[in-house]
């Protein structure tokens, strides 16, 4: 039997070629994680109170936003009643950025006036 190969011998060599082929394959993919670009984020800062409420709103690449809405402006949007028209207006906004594709992915802060809520965004892949 000095002619034949061992069996032992042929399964070292299979595992040694199929070790080199999933080598291979892996350096011909590319990471997933450099595919993909920075996330898309929008943070927005709520300031309110009973009767006024500011929307600071900051995007990638464009000059922060500042939306206010007054009294007059609350009533309208909640028919007569300004924390209705407080919900609206932040319903508005989430519905805005919710058909550009942003979800809401984390709040902090809103514990006083001096605190105001913090909502991040980040844009579905």
């Amino acid at each position: 039997m000095a002619g034949r190969p061992s069996r032992n011998g042929i399964f070292v060599a299979m595992k040694k070629l199929f070790f080199l082929g999933a080598c291979l394959v892996a350096l011909a993919s590319s990471p997933v994680l450099a595919q993909t670009g920075g996330a898309d984020i929008v943070v927005v800062k709520v300031r309110e109170s009973y009767s006024y409420m500011e929307l600071n709103i900051a995007r990638a690449g464009s000059k922060p936003e500042k939306r206010v809405f007054k009294s007059k402006e609350l009533k309208e949007l909640g028919d007569g009643n300004e924390p209705s028209g407080i919900a609206e207006a932040t319903r508005r906004l989430l519905a805005d950025l919710a058909q550009q594709g942003y979800s809401l992915t984390s709040t902090y802060g809103g514990n006083s006036d001096f605190n105001p809520i913090t909502l991040v965004f980040t844009k579905r892949q």
